[in-house]
């Protein structure tokens, strides 16, 4: 019984540390986000003239509005995510270390072996999900600009559905590969705690 309740109250402790992490986590990422976007606007607004008019205005916009929250997701956050949880990781391997070498060592190249296959399983596809949602969000941009700031031909024309046809192909190929990449992102742990749980059992 005192050991249950002392689990019980660690398990609340890991839960409690858990959520924090994640909050600092989440709030250093969107916050070099934000620094990142403001930088990206000044050094357009200063930019001359003529790079203006050789530039697609949609690219600009869709890069400050959107392609930084991609980077926030896609890289920032991970690489602030995979460095706090590498730190904790070499403070539990230390641990396992001291209190049993042997099987410690087993369990990391096994636990290595397992996310190194899921990383090359899934970073091609990832990758490819990554450019098709980069061009796929500037094609959007643009179909809204040339929709609703040419609202006047558009009614004229009677071209609502051809405008409709365009921006519902674009964002349903975005939608996919944004979805797709989510539960890339996502599976890979599953996949990992059930292995994790066959082999302690077995250890």
């Amino acid at each position: 019984f005192p050991l249950t309740i002392i689990f019980g109250f660690l398990a609340i402790f890991a839960g409690c540390i858990r959520l924090l992490l994640l909050w600092a986590n989440v709030k250093l990422s969107y916050a070099t986000g934000a620094d990142l976007s403001i930088d990206v606007y000044r050094k357009t607004l200063y930019q001359p003239y003529e790079k203006h008019i050789q530039r697609n205005s949609s690219e600009v916009i869709n890069t400050i509005s959107k392609k930084i929250n991609t980077i926030i997701s896609n890289i920032i956050y991970p690489v602030i995510s995979i460095s706090s949880s590498i730190l904790i990781l070499m403070a539990i391997i230390l641990t396992l270390l001291i209190i049993d070498p042997f099987i410690s060592l087993i369990s990391i190249i096994g636990f290595s072996s397992i996310y190194l296959v899921v990383v090359l399983l899934t970073k091609k596809r990832t990758r490819n999900n990554g450019r098709i949602i980069a061009a796929k969000s500037t094609n959007l941009i643009r179909f809204l600009q040339e929709g609703l700031g040419g609202i006047r031909d558009v009614l004229l024309g009677g071209d609502q559905e051809k405008h409709c046809k365009n921006y519902n192909d674009t964002d349903l190929v975005l939608r996919r590969a944004e979805g797709d990449n989510l539960f890339l992102s996502q599976s890979p742990r599953f996949f990992i705690e059930a292995i994790g749980i066959v082999m302690i059992a077995c250890i």
